[in-house]
């Protein structure tokens, strides 16, 4: 189900259904938000998932590599840290799908991650 409500100057549609995350845009004008909110119902409906990320950070990986790049450096422990992230960045955990993450279990075992599909 859609909803549309304005917030301050723009327009913000909210597309919700059970068992599908909620996908929010917001619109300058009304037409825009109702025009947009009936396509996202459809295509849900078709089965279609609209993707609620940014495509540049598809994998966990990307996002390992993005804050070892700016973030890390600028550390205390710096290359503390970049050790932990490169082994990471080597496991199979890197390799998981961000859309995927919270249909899964991580178990944290001492040696490394492994990842037990909970579907």
């Amino acid at each position: 189900m859609a909803s549309i409500r304005k917030r301050g100057h723009r327009w913000e549609a909210q597309v919700r259904k059970a068992g599908v995350a909620s996908v929010n845009k917001s619109f300058l004008n009304k037409s825009d938000a109702d025009r947009w909110a009936r396509r996202t119902e459809a295509a849900i409906e078709r089965g279609e998932t609209p993707s609620t990320h940014n495509a540049s950070f598809t994998y966990v990986s990307c996002i390992l590599r993005q804050y070892l790049s700016s973030v890390t450096p600028s550390k205390r422990g710096a290359s503390e840290e970049a050790y932990r992230i490169n082994a990471m960045l080597g496991d199979a955990f890197a390799q998981v799908p961000i859309a995927r993450l919270s249909s899964l279990a991580l178990r944290i075992s001492s040696t490394s991650v492994s990842i037990a599909s909970v579907e």
